[in-house]
């Protein structure tokens, strides 16, 4: 995890023009929770932002490798055809869940959860996704605290949700794209996942802008993503993120994603995987931004 903040430091110093991090908040172990701001005017306060969160899951180590790859390949990218920059500022959270990532380098290698200890439980953790605030505990969840489903006492317990809700509902009005990316089963999913009898409003806008995005993936290196809702595609999750953003910060392009595999490798997915991951994802991340200014929604 220091290797990580290092490298976002020194990123963002070698490119100050383009990139600046932002604190959102701490963990219950005290790391600071920061993002990587990149834009081609960092004072500009109205530019569409697409904000995407990686390591919510502790041992979905593909994640930040994605989001690092991904900051990396914009500034790189800067100026060239299929420069997103022009079109949108990009908020990036390597890792969202330290504290539990932390503790998969240590030896817990399939750890999941947070690592706030639960009151009158031997068992440590939250999954940071049945704990935020949107149909909570309303299914796919666990009321106990030994499960890797657990989704804490109350909505929002965690304080490292608490900070991301806080933060991003502070800057709303400009998030067009909000996406909490995860591994694995190569999935690319939308709302809802409390309710596996309900879509959102906009069901069939998510669903041309997610077909559009698979495609592209599989363009890309021929892998084949699933999409529709959560709880269609994959299980009934309540207190995710994606509903989250979509129900309380009104965020019609939200998204849960997994990333590689289909479940050969699983968790522990090769190095050798990291690149051709990375850019199968940059593909249907930038359909979407393309659909979103093709269909003048930016």
């Amino acid at each position: 995890m220091e290797e990580i903040q290092q490298w976002m430091i020194d990123f963002s110093a070698a490119n100050s023009e383009l990139v600046e991090i932002e604190q959102i908040g701490t963990t219950y172990e005290g790391r600071v929770i920061s993002k990587l701001r990149i834009s081609t005017d960092l004072s500009d306060t109205t530019k569409p932002i697409f904000f995407m969160i990686g390591g919510t899951h502790s041992r979905e180590w593909i994640t930040p490798a994605t989001m690092i790859n991904f900051a990396k390949y914009l500034v790189e990218n800067r100026g060239k055809a299929d420069d997103l920059l022009s079109l949108m500022e990009f908020n990036i959270v390597p890792v969202f869940n330290q504290d539990g990532y932390v503790h998969t380098w240590l030896g817990d290698r399939m750890w999941r959860k947070t690592r706030r200890p639960n009151e009158g439980s031997p068992c440590v953790g939250t999954d940071m996704n049945r704990n935020w605030d949107s149909h909570w505990g309303t299914g796919g969840s666990s009321p106990f605290p030994c499960s890797d489903l657990y989704m804490g006492p109350s909505p929002g317990s965690e304080v490292e949700v608490r900070s991301m809700m806080d933060h991003v509902l502070a800057i709303r009005d400009r998030v067009k794209v909000f996406m909490d990316v995860h591994a694995f089963y190569q999935f690319w999913m939308y709302p809802y996942g409390y309710s596996d009898s309900l879509g959102p409003a906009e069901e069939e806008e998510l669903y041309a802008a997610s077909s559009k995005a698979v495609q592209a993936i599989y363009e890309t290196h021929g892998k084949s993503y699933e999409f529709g809702t959560i709880a269609d595609v994959i299980y009934v999750a309540s207190g995710s993120s994606s509903d989250w953003s979509y129900d309380e910060a009104g965020i019609v392009h939200s998204y849960a994603l997994e990333l590689r595999d289909t479940g050969e490798y699983g968790f522990l997915l090769p190095a050798s995987q990291i690149q051709p991951a990375f850019e199968e994802f940059y593909a249907g991340c930038e359909a979407t931004v393309h659909y979103l200014r093709d269909n003048d929604k930016l």
